[in-house]
């Protein structure tokens, strides 16, 4: 169930109906961002902080333009 969530809301993350979802629940950002946090460490396993930000180093967004 909580894998369908994050997968919902990354999908919905910077529309109109997000944004109404952080409008109508209290907390709602900070619970969705536990939550992605909580997804990505999953994916990423439990291995040390150097894993995590070579991930990031090595993400260029213009690979998804």
């Amino acid at each position: 169930m909580e894998r369908q969530v994050v997968d919902i809301v990354q999908k919905i993350q910077g529309t109109d109906l997000f944004s109404l979802l952080e409008q109508a629940m209290p907390d709602a950002s900070q619970k969705i961002a536990k939550l992605l946090e909580k997804s990505l460490g999953s994916e990423m396993g439990s291995g040390s902080s150097a894993l995590r930000n070579n991930y990031l180093e090595n993400f260029d967004i213009g690979d998804f333009a």
